[in-house]
């Protein structure tokens, strides 16, 4: 068999449906695996953005609750020595846990 056999048959193999159809196959199926790893990226992506939002919140709500208790504890002092003051004894409030 000749060069020039060897060609046209190689020619004729490239150009047939089957042969496209194999090398469209590989080359779809590999977008679909990119398309994939896209629309999971693009996921979490979203997830994490709605954690990190969550957490902002939550770390707000920690420094109100912090300065809410800061101000509590020292009403509490207040009251106290005012009763002192007035001669009532009462038993110290419980401690507030500090975050």
């Amino acid at each position: 068999m000749s060069w020039d056999s060897l060609f046209q048959i190689g020619v004729l193999l490239a150009g047939s449906g089957a042969t496209g159809i194999a090398v469209k196959a590989f080359f779809d199926r590999h977008k679909l695996k990119v398309d994939g790893v896209a629309v999971l990226s693009d996921t979490a992506l979203e997830q994490l953005a709605a954690i990190r939002t969550e957490l902002n919140q939550a770390k707000t709500d920690i420094v109100k609750f912090r300065t809410s208790l800061h101000a509590h504890e020292m009403w509490d002092r207040q009251i106290l020595r005012t009763l002192a003051d007035r001669g009532i004894e009462v038993d110290p409030p419980p401690e507030l846990y500090f975050l």
